[in-house]
């Protein structure tokens, strides 16, 4: 998982908000899932909290008016990583 994440990481230099918004928002989402998978086996909070940072700069591109259908596969994938930041606190 974590080359996943540094492949993710690198791409963003090249794959900026500016130059590309589209593969950015991608690689956001992407990136999200992939703190999400490791905060399963190490650093939770740290790693989810990443993985809500990576989600809400997707939704930055991925607006429920411009793509009203990949806003809602991140907007899902946003709530779960919320819902396990939540479940440590049940």
């Amino acid at each position: 998982m974590a080359k996943a994440i540094n492949a993710y990481e690198e791409s963003l230099r090249i794959r900026t908000v500016e130059s590309y918004p589209i593969d950015y928002a991608m690689t956001q989402n992407n990136l999200g899932t992939a703190y999400c998978t490791l905060s399963e086996v190490r650093d939770k909070e740290k790693n989810l909290a990443k993985a809500i940072n990576a989600y809400g700069e997707s939704l930055k591109i991925y607006t429920v008016e411009s793509y009203p259908l990949i806003h809602e596969i991140v907007k899902s994938n946003l709530d779960i990583a919320k819902n396990r930041t939540h479940s440590d606190h049940l």
